[in-house]
């Protein structure tokens, strides 16, 4: 089922609207000109302002839902530094563990372009859109993936990634696999020694449940 968004529907509408006023309008002509011209000036109003609003709503939409998709990762962001101050620098062993250190908004866990509903927050690693990277911590290097979200999200176009310094980053998609696919780029660092130690303890999950990177 095909999800239009309430803003579109309305704007449509009111295009609808104003046609519909303009044929009036014409009816209306030679009856009464006052309601003629009403109609008229109406209908004329809405055809020349809605169709401007329904492409920006078209053309802006996806932008608005990376932007969000983005601030999501941020909030898991801040939780995951909050926890850290309480545990020695540690971060979250999972993203459910968020929950109870500022990420208490379920909609932080759902990508807004996956089409996805949230769900409870008490079983927020069954239904959470985004992969996470467990067992690093704040003292690793800023720029070690913490977790991200898919590009199958935003139509294979490309994705947003959270870094352990909190930043968030749009990746397109043939940058987000050179990331992934590159040890070095994924945990910031090509010091052999400091990357074979990050490897075994790091487990990127969906959820509870462990992915191939």
């Amino acid at each position: 089922m095909v999800n239009i968004p309430t803003t579109l529907i309305f704007l449509v509408l009111l295009f609808v609207a104003g046609m519909a006023l303009i044929v009036w309008s014409l009816v209306l002509f030679g009856r009464g000109a006052y309601k003629a011209s009403v109609a008229a000036v109406v209908g004329t109003l809405l055809l020349g302002t809605v169709p401007p609003l329904i492409w920006r709503e078209i053309h802006t939409k996806p932008e608005r839902r990376q932007g969000i998709c983005g601030s999501n990762l941020g909030i898991l962001g801040r939780a995951a530094t909050f926890y850290s101050m309480d545990h020695s620098e540690g971060l979250p062993p999972n993203l459910s563990t968020m929950t109870n250190f500022g990420a208490n908004r379920p909609k932080a866990f759902v990508c807004p372009s996956s089409g996805h509903s949230p769900g409870d927050l008490a079983n927020v690693d069954d239904w959470v859109d985004y992969s996470y990277v467990s067992g690093l911590t704040a003292a690793d290097r800023a720029e070690c993936v913490l977790a991200f979200c898919s590009p199958e999200n935003h139509k294979g176009q490309g994705c947003n990634v959270l870094f352990v310094d909190g930043s968030v980053c749009w990746y397109d998609a043939e940058d987000f696999v050179a990331l992934t696919s590159n040890p070095a780029l994924f945990f910031g660092t090509t010091n052999a020694a400091e990357l074979a130690e990050i490897q075994s303890r790091a487990k990127i999950l969906r959820g509870t449940k462990p992915i191939k990177k």
